[in-house]
C-alpha cells in the first residue's frame, strides 16, 4: 500500500519531524485541506481506498 496524500487541519512541523521523515519520499503532505479541492485529487488519482473523515467521505460514498 502507497499513501498517496496524507492531510491535516493543521501540521505542526516541529512536533512531528521525525514522524514526517519516515514517510516514503514523495508523499503529499497537505495542510488545511479544502474539501472540494481535495475532493479533486482523490478523483484524479483513483485510489483503491481511501481513509478519510466523514467531510470526504459522504460525497465519496454518493458518487459510489
Amino acid at each position: 500500500m502507497v499513501a498517496v496524500e496524507i492531510a491535516t487541519p493543521y501540521l505542526h512541523r516541529s512536533h512531528l519531524d521525525r514522524e514526517l521523515a519516515l514517510l516514503p519520499a514523495g508523499s503529499r503532505i497537505i495542510e488545511g485541506p479544502g474539501v472540494d479541492a481535495q475532493l479533486d485529487r482523490c478523483r484524479a488519482e483513483q485510489p483503491d481506498l481511501v481513509v478519510c473523515g466523514m467531510g470526504l467521505a459522504n460525497p465519496l460514498e454518493a458518487e459510489g
